[in-house]
């Protein structure tokens, strides 16, 4: 599959971050790359997924979009994507009255059927 036009200008401007503290502002992204703030998640999101590259972030001042350098950038980042999923698990979980235990077996069912 081929970058569409937004993932070129958005991958560029990344791939040009190298390590965290090079990190590039989602703000920053938008005026330098014109994708819409709302659509800039998503771009990011496919550039992972959907091509292989590898984007990790940042939160608080200073923060953003940058390729890693080293592994603990990328276990560090690993780390925090690890908390935010099962935060979110444990929300759908209490929201819906389930276990959690049954709500990753509906998951672990979704998976492997797919």
């Amino acid at each position: 599959m081929e970058m569409t036009r937004r993932e070129c200008a958005v991958w560029n401007r990344i791939d040009q971050r190298h390590g965290a503290g090079a990190a590039i502002s989602r703000q920053a992204l938008v005026r330098l790359t014109e994708v819409p703030d709302r659509k800039l998640r998503d771009v990011i999101h496919s550039l992972v997924v959907n091509h292989g590259k590898l984007i990790c972030s940042t939160y608080g001042k200073g923060g953003g979009y940058f390729f890693p350098v080293t592994g603990r950038e990328i276990d560090e980042y690993a780390g925090k994507l690890h908390s935010h999923a099962l935060s979110i698990l444990q929300k759908e979980a209490a929201v819906r009255r389930i276990s959690l235990n049954d709500l990753l077996a509906e998951y672990q069912t979704e998976l492997f059927e797919s």
